[in-house]
């Protein structure tokens, strides 16, 4: 999440119409990091955001790792969260 959290850009259109909302982005992640098959589980009900959730999981890649006590690929749907303070 640490990475996500580093590359993820709220979107200029939304934050100007202050639109918020969290989608859920479910995706593989192989035993190098690299994710596949992002796709979004659950929208946040604004478009912009919704894309801005499915590219932050590709700008991010690689991502950390699959431990080796771990099966892999691993399937996870993370929520990213976009907030206007």
């Amino acid at each position: 999440m640490a990475r996500l959290v580093q590359v993820k850009r709220y979107p200029a259109s939304a934050r100007a119409r202050r639109e918020t909302g969290t989608a859920y982005v479910r995706f593989t992640l192989s035993r190098s990091g690299r994710p596949s098959a992002i796709s979004l589980d659950r929208s946040s009900g604004v478009a912009a955001l919704d894309r801005e959730a499915l590219d932050t999981v590709r700008r991010a890649t690689p991502l950390p790792t699959v431990p080796e006590n771990l099966s892999a690929p691993l399937t996870l749907t993370v929520a990213i969260e976009f907030t206007l303070n």
